[in-house]
Parts: structure tokens; sequence; C-alpha cells
């Protein structure tokens, strides 16, 4: 019933929205809120509550009018949507895109992204339940790099080859989803985002524990004015829920190293909540 209440409550909000931006449509330059990082790191919350903000014209990647399969359409067909909202704020999330985020922004300016983070054990553990085929997705890359899609595209070539070195017959779907939690967060540093201004990272804890402090940093950094009705459908437990998954010791490692990485950024949101 709970999950009835809350849809209900939420188209009723995105009726009141639509109706609110027909009679008070924004004028000024409208800026985009891009969202990026890898699957099941929290993504999908972030969207929902900045969807809750009047000012907002969010983009999930189910959108059709946005995406065909989760992938972006051509970013003509993105401009467009833009210059046809009524909001101050445009937010669409680009997690396939994530290897173009400096492209986007430089073509949906004046643009700033969020490139959530999420540690590597709770995504393994619902990518695992999400997405069942990681693992043979891998043995087709360690074949032909071009066999991955969005997941290797404009892969540097080291990391091409320590997929090549790593992915083995006995490999695991959990540790395969280990695998793609890395090869899409290393984008973040192998491309220099970390020294991108309008590139910042969010760690999913922060948001779950913090809701407040991270919402107002979010703030600062976008300008999207931070309303506490965005932040009361945020709950912690999807923290940790699940027991540490069992992968291979070179690949945790890996994402051990990485995450570390992420930690030590000195500018960032509320990343060592």
């Amino acid at each position: 019933m709970t999950k009835l209440i809350k849809k209900i409550q939420r188209k009723l909000f995105l009726l009141l929205k639509k109706i609110y931006v027909q009679i008070k449509p924004f004028h000024g330059v409208k800026k985009t809120i891009l969202i990026v990082g890898t699957q099941r790191s929290g993504t999908n919350l972030l969207m929902d509550v900045l969807e809750r903000s009047v000012k907002t014209d969010v983009y999930h990647e189910i959108d059709k009018r946005a995406f065909d399969s989760y992938l972006m359409k051509p970013i003509a067909d993105i401009n467009k949507l833009k210059e046809n909202s009524k909001a101050e704020f445009f937010v669409i999330k680009g997690l396939c895109e994530a290897q173009k985020t400096e492209i986007l922004l430089n073509k949906l300016s004046p643009a700033k992204a969020i490139w959530v983070v999420r540690h590597y054990n709770d995504v393994i553990n619902s990518m695992n339940i999400s997405f069942k085929s990681t693992v043979e997705v891998f043995q087709q890359i360690k074949i032909d790099k071009l066999a991955g899609g969005w997941r290797t595209e404009n892969i540097s070539d080291q990391t091409y080859q320590l997929v090549k070195t790593l992915v083995h017959p006995g490999l695991t779907n959990k540790s395969a989803s280990a695998l793609l939690w890395y090869i899409r967060n290393i984008i973040y540093f192998e491309k220099g985002y970390d020294t991108n201004n309008n590139i910042k990272v969010l760690n999913y804890n922060g948001l779950v524990l913090d809701p407040e402090g991270t919402l107002t940093n979010i703030n600062k950094y976008t300008e999207l004015p931070y309303k506490p009705f965005m932040s009361s459908i945020i709950n912690s437990n999807s923290i940790k829920k699940n027991e540490e998954p069992v992968i291979d010791e070179e690949i945790r490692n890996l994402c051990s190293n990485l995450w570390e990485q992420f930690i030590q950024l000195p500018s960032n949101i509320l990343l060592n909540t």
C-alpha cells in the first residue's frame, strides 16, 4: 500500500508541477544538470529527489522523449527538449554516456554534471540481481572490445588490456559486475574529470545519510534551491543491506583502490560522509 500511495503522490505532484510551469514558465537562461555514473549507484534516487522541485524538468532513462532503450537520443533532440522546457533546470541522466560527459556538458551548456558513486559491494549485489548476463557480456568483450557497446566505448587501451587479463572461463557474474563498476568509474580519472569544475562527485551514502547537507551542497554547486520536500522520500535502508559479495581478489583490489581514489578527492559533494 505504501508503494501505491507514493506512486499516487508522485503523479499528483507532477500534475500540479506541470500546471505550475504553464502558469509561471521560466524565461531566463536554462541550466542543465547531467546525472552520470554507473548503473545501480543510486542515480534513480537522485533523479527522483531532483524531480520534486518545481524548478526542474526531469528526464529519466526510460523517458522515450529523450531515450531509446536507455541510450540517449542525438544531442539535437535533447537540445530541442531543453529549448522547449518551461523549467529553469533541465535534468537528464546519462549513464550509458558517462564516457562522453565533457562533450555533453559542452553541447548542453550551461551545464553541470553530478557523478554518482556508490560502494562497489552494494553495487555488485544490486547488479547481480538486475543484470544476470554481465559475465557473458565480458566474455564477449574479451574477444572483441566493440561487443561491449556503451560499456567499452572510448575505453582506454590500458583498461581494455586489464579486462582481457581478468576475464577467465570461471569468472562469476558478481566478479563481472565488479569489473563493470571498475571500468565505468575509472573513466572519471582517465578522462581527467577530476580536474573539471563542472563535474562533481556525489557519494550515494552522503545523499542517504545526510540528505539535507548533501542537497544544500548540490544547491551551492548547481544553484537549484533545496526544499525539505525534495528529500522526504529518502531512507537509509539500502546501505550495506547485504553481505559482502565473493569476487575475484584481483578485481576486488582494483575496486578498493579506485574507491579510495574517490574518497581522497579534494573537491566533491559530501563524498566523505
